[in-house]
C-alpha cells in the first residue's frame, strides 16, 4: 500500500470485516461503512458455518481445528477474498484500464 487510495481501501475493507474498535479508533470512512459481521448478519452466520465445518473436519481427521492444512485452506480463501475486494475497489474508483 503506497498511496492514499490504497490506505482508504484498506480502512474500508477492515471496517467491513469489523476489525476496528470504533470506541478507540473511528476512521473517517466509519461514518458510511458498517461491519458486515455484526451479530445476526448473513456474513456472521456464514462465518459460524465455516468454523463449524472446520471443527467437524478436524475431528474427523483427528487433528483438531488447528490442522495445518485446514488453516492454510482458510487463510488462502481469506487472501483471495481480500485481493478480489481490492480489485473491485480499484474498478469502482476507475484505477484500472
Amino acid at each position: 500500500m503506497n498511496n492514499a487510495t490504497d490506505l482508504k481501501a484498506r480502512r474500508i475493507y477492515e471496517l467491513l470485516l469489523g476489525m476496528y474498535d470504533l470506541r478507540n479508533y473511528f476512521p473517517p470512512e466509519a461514518k458510511e461503512v458498517e461491519s458486515l459481521f455484526q451479530p445476526g448478519s448473513e456474513c456472521s452466520a456464514l462465518l459460524e458455518q465455516a468454523y463449524a465445518a472446520r471443527r467437524r473436519l478436524g475431528r474427523r481427521l483427528g487433528t483438531g481445528e488447528e490442522d495445518a492444512d485446514l488453516l492454510q485452506l482458510v487463510e488462502c480463501y481469506e487472501e483471495l477474498g481480500e485481493k478480489v475486494a481490492f480489485k473491485m475497489y480499484e474498478y469502482g474508483c476507475g484505477k484500472t484500464q
